[in-house]
């Protein structure tokens, strides 16, 4: 009994911490009506005290003559102050705890959430890094050409087919047929673009390329312009669904890095089997590849600072 009441409230522990961001967020959001409330409220009782203090002040200083010594009469107005402040704070001080914990869930609130998000973003590194290198390491064992198929998923079926000639003989003729199985790659990297959508132009692959090489620029441009653009800004030109690591992923415009284009690349390279079989009718898909930088947020200099220190910690 004691043992499956520890792990029920091991789970709920759990629940808790797993859903702490929107707990302090409702948490924030009743705590401001709540402070506005009291503040009203207090505001409403301490309007007596206020005048009840003036009209004391008035007496005092209206009796001023009749004290004996000036030191006296001090000790009697630093008294009234000082009951008047003891009014004020009975008055206000649940509008004030109510403002402090509201402070302290945002504040709370903000941490979870900047320590869950680095992490997203460790994670995504370490992931990129580590598929990368894979790909590398299948290339060379089994050679350019094979990894290309597997990392396109490409499904690839001789097709046998007979044709009869003029002369009445028969013409035996074998064609490999290319049909893809991927829409897009762990990476976020590699995206299908398949005219028989409504926003493309089907069996017109120039008006599909030139539509994506606008696409293409119009993105660099937004990109120089400020200085960094998000995945899924790209996603959403595409028309392609976005995704959570879009937020995280993208492109960072510096013109003294050493690393990156500073623009945006399709990868639409002609003499590519990619780009060959789609612009001469043999597939009607092209795949493209988006040389995004990764995570963009480690890119900034105040960013290693904020990482390293909590670079082990997981909430």
């Amino acid at each position: 009994m004691n043992l499956k009441i520890g792990r029920s409230v091991g789970k709920l522990g759990l629940t808790l911490r797993k859903n702490l961001p929107a707990i302090l967020t409702f948490a924030s959001a009743a705590g401001v009506v709540g402070s506005v409330v009291l503040t009203a409220k207090a505001a409403y009782k301490s309007v007596p005290k206020i005048e009840e203090h003036k009209d004391t002040m008035e007496r005092l200083r209206a009796n001023k003559d009749n004290f004996e010594d000036v030191k006296e009469y001090n000790r009697e107005v630093v008294s009234v102050y000082k009951n008047t402040a003891i009014e004020m704070v009975k008055a206000y001080w649940p509008a004030a705890l109510v403002t402090s914990l509201t402070m302290a869930a945002i504040f709370t609130n903000n941490s979870v959430n900047k320590k869950r998000y680095l992490t997203m973003v460790g994670m995504y590194s370490a992931m990129s890094t580590a598929y990368n290198e894979y790909r590398k390491r299948v290339a060379d064992k089994y050679g350019e050409d094979a990894e290309r198929d597997l990392y396109y998923n490409l499904k690839r079926e001789e097709v046998v087919t007979v044709e009869t000639g003029k002369n009445g003989k028969e013409k035996t003729k074998v064609e490999v047929v290319v049909s893809p199985q991927q829409v897009t790659d762990p990476n976020f990297s590699l995206y299908l673009i398949d005219p028989h959508d409504k926003c493309w132009f089907y069996r017109k692959p120039e008006m599909t390329l030139l539509y994506l090489q606008k696409t293409q620029e119009f993105l660099t441009q937004h990109l120089h312009a400020r200085g960094y653009l998000f995945l899924n800004e790209v996603l959403r030109a595409l028309d392609k669904p976005e995704v959570p690591e879009g937020q995280v992923i993208g492109w960072v415009y510096d013109e003294n890095k050493a690393e990156g284009d500073n623009r945006v690349d399709f990868g639409l390279v002609p003499g590519t089997e990619n780009y060959d079989f789609f612009m001469n009718g043999k597939n009607d898909f092209v795949y493209i590849t988006l040389n995004h930088d990764g995570t963009i947020y480690d890119k900034f200099p105040s960013f290693d600072r904020l990482w390293k220190r909590d670079v082990t910690r997981r909430v």
